[in-house]
């Protein structure tokens, strides 16, 4: 178990991995305790991966990115696959825990088609029932993180046992299209898996959530957000992601975070951006809001 606190003990962040068992799918698991100061706003990126949310106290307030906000209060939630950036907003104090999942491993826990989650958040009971009010219960009631850390583990393992696995070629598709950054062709996925496009891009809507292409951008969007963050050019962001030329990135960029590359770069400028938050290690996929 990894932990982190501020120095005016202000937030505090611990993380596990989860039962061997879960792995590589379920990707970790992070408790969270916050004592801010004042109204805090984070924009969430689109990551390719599938977080469920539950907070102890304080409700977060969520609205999309791009386009005109609307926001919505969750004490618990499950946001599936998505292409465009949320913002998330809180009062400067809150507790609770996130699961970090890839859709494949969410599609086996949840028992229902990612599709029906694709671009959504969603009040964790709405999904999970019955099941998602006790495991919000339980975690509440946890005495420690270790022992909340042990809830997630042994409610996933009954979850994901009592549920078909997903198909072979789709995690396999999944992985290429991640390790290249979204560059591997759909044509060429396909052909490795034995599989044809038209029932790749089935399955993959199924298991996944989204159209392969889709999460292609997403990889695409990943990779150049790393870029943005250590400063290198438009220009270089561009040949080096797969896109036709530093307008097409401009655009792609600020259609999916709802602000442009400049503009983004500069909100991690911001001094409290160095916090460890990130849903995953090593990769830009969160942003202060200043």
């Amino acid at each position: 178990m990894d932990e982190l606190a501020a120095v005016d003990g202000s937030w505090r962040l611990v993380t596990e991995l989860p039962d061997r068992r879960l792995r590589p799918g379920v990707r970790s698991y992070r408790g969270f305790a916050l004592d801010l100061r004042g109204v805090q706003q984070r924009l969430e990126l689109p990551h390719g991966t599938v977080s469920l949310v539950v907070n102890f106290d304080a409700p977060v307030w969520l609205t999309q990115a791009v386009g005109r906000p609307s926001y919505s209060a969750y004490q618990s939630l499950m946001e599936g696959p998505r292409t465009t950036a949320t913002i998330g907003r809180h009062n400067g104090s809150m507790r609770g825990v996130e699961v970090i999942m890839t859709p494949w491993a969410a599609y086996r826990v949840l028992g229902m088609p990612m599709s029906d989650l694709r671009e959504l958040v969603v009040p964790v009971p709405d999904v999970l029932g019955a099941d998602g009010r006790e495991l919000e219960e339980r975690l509440a009631c946890a005495e420690s993180w270790g022992a909340r850390f042990a809830v997630l583990d042994a409610f996933l393992l009954r979850r994901a046992a009592a549920r078909a696995e997903p198909a072979p070629q789709v995690v396999s598709a999944w992985h290429a299209l991640r390790r290249s950054g979204g560059a591997v062709s759909l044509a060429g996925v396909a052909d490795r898996i034995g599989w044809s496009e038209r029932h790749l891009c089935t399955r993959f809507r199924e298991q996944i959530g989204l159209p392969p292409k889709k999460i292609a951008r997403v990889f695409r969007l990943s990779r150049a957000l790393d870029l943005v963050a250590e400063r290198e050019s438009g220009s270089t962001i561009a040949a080096d992601c797969g896109f036709f030329d530093q307008a097409h990135f401009n655009r792609e960029f600020r259609a999916m975070v709802g602000r442009s590359p400049s503009e983004f770069a500069g909100h991690l400028l911001h001094p409290s951006s160095a916090r460890p938050v990130g849903r995953l290690p090593g990769r830009v996929t969160s942003a202060l809001l200043g």
